[in-house]
């Protein structure tokens, strides 16, 4: 069958197309055409952002409780931030820093659960209830949701369904908070995908080495994460916070003085190391 001849102005007009477009063939990314769900009202941009993945990591008795406690119930902080507060918790009922909850003023806001040994079939109710709202609907939308878990060391499987979550609490509008007293107990895809991170003096050399592999390479290296790390929380009750849901990492010391910024050197590939360890983190917990 003999070949379709092809027009000079056929020609001319592909020639004028390839002329235009990108040669280099570079994979872009797609725009996003979901609508804004915006916050009810502005919030300090030190703070972790809206939705995120926050996570808290320190020994018994350093104030974790305590510090969630602020961050939800002070202007400064969140208060009013989120619509509905789910609390989960094997001790929620019994630590003296969360019997506020129950306040018959605020109650209503949270919806507590304390057998964590059910934490997987709790989520799919939360993600189930979060899939009867429509995004696209001004008058259904999702309501913006926290899932705190406090005190989860040992109920997180790298394939459980709250695990999975972690990865995909933007579908849901849904923030997580993660409290723990160990890093290396919280699954991969948990800590790599954390958008912030509270850090308490820690003086067990294996935990710190952890935790000191899964971040010190956002904050240039060991020596330096180390060195903001001490002075962080050389007083009782302080943290070290490190942010890293923005274009460079941020770290600051929080405490009853309040939150004073380091300065962190910059790292010129930050963005490429964050991208790659969540890759990473996504494909071992998908084996």
């Amino acid at each position: 069958m003999p070949k379709k001849s092809v027009s000079k102005s056929e020609v001319k007009k592909n020639k004028t197309y390839f002329n235009k477009v990108d040669k280099s063939l570079g994979i872009l990314e797609v725009q996003n055409f979901l609508p804004e769900l915006p916050l009810p009202r502005p919030i300090d941009d030190r703070l972790p952002t809206v939705p995120g993945i926050t996570t808290f990591i320190a020994r018994c008795r350093s104030g974790k409780s305590n510090l969630i406690c602020n961050m939800l119930l002070r202007p400064e902080f969140y208060e009013d931030i989120f619509d509905i507060i789910y609390y989960i918790s094997p001790t929620v009922k019994i630590d003296k820093s969360t019997q506020v909850y129950f306040k018959d003023e605020i109650k209503d806001k949270f919806v507590i659960f304390d057998n964590v040994k059910n934490v997987d079939n709790i989520m799919k109710n939360i993600i189930d209830y979060q899939m009867e709202y429509d995004v696209h609907d001004p008058e259904n939308l999702p309501p913006r949701i926290l899932v705190v878990l406090d005190d989860i060391s040992g109920y997180l499987k790298r394939n459980g369904f709250t695990t999975h979550c972690y990865s995909r609490y933007r579908h849901f509008n849904m923030t997580i908070w993660t409290s723990n007293q160990t890093c290396k107990d919280l699954p991969c895809i948990v800590r790599s995908m954390s958008t912030a991170v509270f850090l308490a003096k820690c003086g067990s050399t294996i935990e710190r080495n952890k935790i000191l592999d899964e971040w010190s390479q956002f904050l240039a290296g060991k020596n330096f994460m180390n060195q903001i790390w001490d002075d962080a929380t050389n007083e009782p009750f302080s943290w070290l916070y490190i942010k890293l849901d923005e274009v460079k990492p941020r770290a600051f010391k929080v405490g009853n003085n309040g939150m004073s910024e380091y300065d962190v050197p910059e790292i010129s590939n930050y963005q490429e190391l964050r991208d790659e360890k969540i890759k990473d983190a996504e494909i071992e917990n998908n084996k």
